[in-house]
């Protein structure tokens, strides 16, 4: 009994099952749109490999997926975006895993940045990144152009 227990495998996660249901969801998806291309040729699984990256970059950024709770994200414009960056990096580094693409491979980091990319994209279209105001951006330039006290330029 105790042995069964020791070498059965993690349970998975919420975060695994959420990326497992879109990975499933996406390759359906991607194998009706492209139901003419050649299956086995390299076109197909780059093609593939494309769909499941943007899928999960959406999730992120519409915040159907995410690492943190929304509550908790910064409001300074640029901190936001890091901190999506962060989560999407993560996201997409557990997402290549389920999809089979190898850390080591260029195509793992092609998929990783399609993965922040179309994160950031949707997160903008949906109104969760937002530049700051004119103003603001003006004051801040300000600053930067202003010197520092007591150090001489």
């Amino acid at each position: 009994m105790n042995e069964a227990v020791e070498n059965a495998e993690p349970k998975p996660s919420a975060i695994d099952l959420k990326i497992k249901g879109l990975l499933r969801h996406a390759k359906y998806f991607q194998a009706v749109a492209d139901s003419g291309l050649d299956r086995s040729g390299p076109e197909y699984s780059a093609r593939r490999q494309d769909v499941m990256a943007c899928v999960i970059g959406a999730a992120v950024g519409a915040g159907a997926l995410y690492r943190r709770n929304d509550e908790l994200a910064p409001e300074a414009p640029a901190d936001a975006m890091k901190a999506l960056r962060s989560d999407a990096r993560w996201l997409a580094a557990a997402a290549a895993k389920q999809a089979g693409v190898p850390k080591e491979s260029e195509a793992y980091h092609r998929f990783s940045d399609r993965i922040v990319d179309t994160a950031i994209a949707t997160a903008v279209a949906h109104g969760k990144l937002q530049a700051p105001n004119r103003g603001f951006a003006e004051k801040v330039e300000e600053q930067r152009e202003a010197p520092a006290e007591g150090i001489e330029r």
